[in-house]
């Protein structure tokens, strides 16, 4: 990527390029087998009504919109994802809440900041 720009990398990155496009194809085309392939794979793009118009989307709407109609028949989940933090990072918040805390005293007691 950083690298000498060479007619032979360029060839190969229009290649593996060209590959790729071939895999998306493929695999539009077994999940969505009406869809005219050839006409809608050329590179360009649709969008909105056009694109639902073409095959390429199934319905137009928020993902909020979609997460309620899918909660009327199905669970839906919220997922949260927190790293457990070590004592040296607890230790090190704790700090540094405890030194914010002393200056905004100090600052508010010096009026360095006039209310």
């Amino acid at each position: 990527m950083f690298g000498e720009n060479t007619d032979k990398g360029r060839e190969k990155f229009v290649e593996e390029l060209e590959e790729t496009h071939v895999l998306f194809k493929d695999f539009v085309s077994e999940h969505r087998p009406s869809l005219d392939i050839a006409k809608v794979a050329t590179g360009e793009h649709w969008f909105g009504l056009k694109a639902k118009e073409l095959g390429l989307v199934d319905n137009i709407q928020t993902s909020d919109d979609y997460l309620q109609n899918a909660a009327k028949e199905r669970s839906v989940l919220a997922i949260k994802y927190s790293v457990k933090k070590g004592l040296a990072d607890k230790f090190a918040k704790a700090a540094s809440l405890s030194i914010e805390q002393a200056a905004g005293k100090l600052m508010q007691n010096n009026r360095i900041f006039p209310s």
